[in-house]
């Protein structure tokens, strides 16, 4: 049930709205990779690995700010987010 919150809850939407505070830190950053670095920072508590980055961009670029909010659901949905490790 928790996974499935974190998917389609309302914590989801809370976090993936415009409105909600990491998207606005990202949107204070001045270019993809320092929006890319304040995602990660903000939701792994880690730098971004160059991959992570080279999907980041191509995400910003293909989808705008749409982009973002679409970044932090995939990071709260992965592996890592989801279980301690």
């Amino acid at each position: 049930p928790q996974v499935l919150m974190m998917m389609n809850g309302s914590a989801q939407e809370m976090l993936t709205n415009t409105s909600s505070p990491v998207i606005q830190q990202i949107e204070k950053g001045a270019d993809t990779n320092q929006k890319t670095e304040i995602l990660f920072m903000s939701l792994m508590n880690r730098a971004p690995s160059a991959s992570e980055r080279e999907i980041a961009k191509k995400e910003a670029d293909a989808n705008g700010p749409s982009a973002w909010p679409n970044m932090v659901w995939a990071l709260l949905n992965t592996r890592e987010f989801i279980f301690i490790q």
